[in-house]
């Protein structure tokens, strides 16, 4: 579920001295704010990218919990490459990771967090989250071959074939219809047998 700001595990250290940073959050994603100008993702927590399903609902979570409001970050590791996850704190002491884990909008990444939010894991959430990010892909994947097959032309020296439906159709779209729902299928059997 990572994308841009993903922290590389190979690289990362945890810091023996934490460096704490207070300031007016602004919410990046649904696990990353940017408070003084610094950019720190949540600690032990995975939410959805805002193109995945779900990630725009993670994103507005955050914004309601953090957005505006004076944030405690205390840097818990660093990779080389600049990522920064921290554990932080809402004015009133809560832990934003947490608070998105109870609302099935975010899981536990207990390599990171030694397991610290996986009880407050709403029952099938990885299930529900795995799901939605394999229909989408595979949803945005049958759209390209689709658009595809859309452009695709009947050339003059193509013999063209009968289809099911009672029309003509050419040789390369038949195959490429073929391989749809080959793909089609194979990819809803995936998704409804995990």
């Amino acid at each position: 579920m990572r994308g841009r700001g993903e922290l590389h595990a190979a690289t990362a250290h945890s810091i023996t001295l934490r460096r704490a940073l207070d300031g007016t959050a602004y919410v990046t994603d649904g696990d990353t704010v940017t408070i003084q100008k610094t950019q720190k993702r949540l600690f032990g927590i995975d939410a959805l990218e805002l193109h995945h399903p779900y990630g725009k609902k993670a994103n507005w979570a955050m914004v309601h919990l953090c957005q505006g409001h004076n944030i405690r970050a205390e840097t818990t590791i660093e990779d080389e490459y600049g990522c920064t996850v921290a554990k932080c704190f809402l004015p009133d002491g809560r832990d934003p990771s947490e608070e998105l884990v109870k609302q099935g909008l975010a899981i536990d990444w207990p390599k990171f967090s030694g397991g610290k939010y996986s009880n407050h894991e709403v029952a099938g959430i990885r299930k529900k989250l795995w799901r939605a990010d394999a229909c989408q892909k595979a949803a945005c994947m049958l759209g390209k071959i689709l658009t595809h097959e859309r452009t695709l032309k009947v050339k003059k020296h193509e013999r063209p074939i009968p289809d099911s439906h009672g029309g003509l159709q050419c040789c390369k779209a038949a195959s490429l219809k073929r391989t749809l729902l080959v793909a089609g299928r194979v990819m809803a059997i995936i998704v409804l047998n995990f």
